[in-house]
């Protein structure tokens, strides 16, 4: 019997020992053409396909969250506020100090501020439903902070005896806790990352979405405050009912008045009380620090009931002509007492810059800012 070779030869073929080395051949002249990667450059390819498919990934969620009304915001945590507290300690007198409320937190444009004084360094250190006075008390002690104060004045703040928690005194002392220039570093990467993908919001955390849809409550609902990365509360009035931000908004002023005023002072009372700060702004002095006082807007039922609490003319009018900061009520000044707070205690992000601007006029001219 003759071999499978010899057979592949009578019928005219190929020999198949002469055809792999045909294969072989091309392979080979092809993998020179070509070239052989080598194994450091087949893991660069790997890393670059694998980074394409992450981008393409993330920017798939960020249109889908973006297109269903969804914004980038940063968790308003105290360890935000100290991270900021502690940015002070080096700005010298270039620092400036932004104390009070929610109404300081979403009225006050830090964007405004910068155009205009581009050389000072604003933190804004303001506390939802808070008193400035422990944040103005650690401030005057502190030999490092030798920059400006602008604090909201909030006339519940100088009540005999406030709950401990208005104070926020944790805050305080967390931004006295030393941190690592590597903790410091990544707080601002991932701040800053936060503030402009909606997909890092930890509301949107699969956990979270995951309980949600448990629960049949769906989706998270969309919400009208974005929070920036240097604390700015930006607030979208258009977003949401604006009948149910008035009340909780209303709700929420008076469960503050009723949990920090069991019982209402006199006005001489009161008066005693908030001029007690006079000490704090001594030591302000003798640093060389300014400091100024800014009774922010509010409306309707609001105003209705803080100045039935503290009229203005018995109360804010008296403190005024005693105290040796500088003073702003927003219903003294034309520009500010006619803005309009859709919640009648804040204002919408979109009138902010000229709030803030026409509220620095008056600070001018007032010679707070010096020459």
């Amino acid at each position: 019997m003759k071999s499978t070779a010899a057979l592949s030869t009578d019928a005219g073929l190929v020999p198949v020992h002469a055809s792999l080395g045909a294969d072989r051949q091309m392979s080979d002249s092809i993998t020179r053409a070509v070239g052989n990667p080598h194994p450091k450059q087949r893991w660069a390819l790997t890393m670059v396909c694998a980074l394409i498919v992450t981008v393409v990934g993330i920017s798939g969620i960020e249109m889908v969250w973006r297109l269903d009304g969804y914004q980038p915001t940063v968790p308003n945590t105290p360890a935000l506020w100290a991270f900021h507290r502690r940015r002070l300690d080096h700005a010298g007198e270039r620092g400036v100090a932004l104390l009070g409320t929610s109404r300081m937190l979403v009225d006050f444009s830090m964007d405004a501020f910068g155009k205009r004084f581009p050389s000072l360094d604003a933190a804004q250190l303001a506390i939802e439903s808070s008193s400035p006075v422990k944040i103005l008390e650690d401030l005057a002690a502190d030999p490092r902070f030798r920059g400006t104060v602008i604090s909201e004045f909030c006339e519940e703040a100088f009540v005999p005896h406030p709950q401990p928690k208005y104070f926020k005194e944790g805050f305080v002392e967390l931004s006295h806790q030393s941190l690592s220039w590597a903790t410091e570093l990544n707080d601002r990467i991932d701040g800053s990352i936060q503030e402009r993908l909606c997909c890092r919001n930890p509301d949107f955390g699969l956990n979270k979405v995951f309980v949600q849809w448990v629960q049949n409550s769906g989706w998270p609902i969309p919400t009208r405050i974005r929070v920036r990365f240097d604390r700015h509360q930006l607030v979208d009035y258009r977003i949401g009912n604006l009948d149910e931000a008035r009340a909780e908004t209303y709700g929420r002023v008076r469960a503050l008045y009723a949990e920090n005023m069991s019982s209402l002072p006199t006005p001489d009372d009161w008066l005693k009380q908030a001029l007690q700060i006079e000490s704090v702004l001594q030591r302000f002095r003798a640093k060389g620090c300014r400091v100024a006082f800014i009774r922010f807007p509010c409306t309707n039922e609001t105003w209705d009931l803080e100045n039935r609490y503290f009229p203005k003319d018995r109360c804010w009018d008296r403190f005024a002509a005693a105290t040796s900061a500088v003073t702003i009520h927003f219903r003294e000044v034309r520009k500010l007492a006619h803005v309009d707070c859709p919640d009648s205690c804040h204002l919408d992000f979109r009138n902010t810059d000229d709030f803030t601007n026409n509220l620095l006029d008056e600070l001018v001219k007032k010679g707070f800012f010096g020459k």
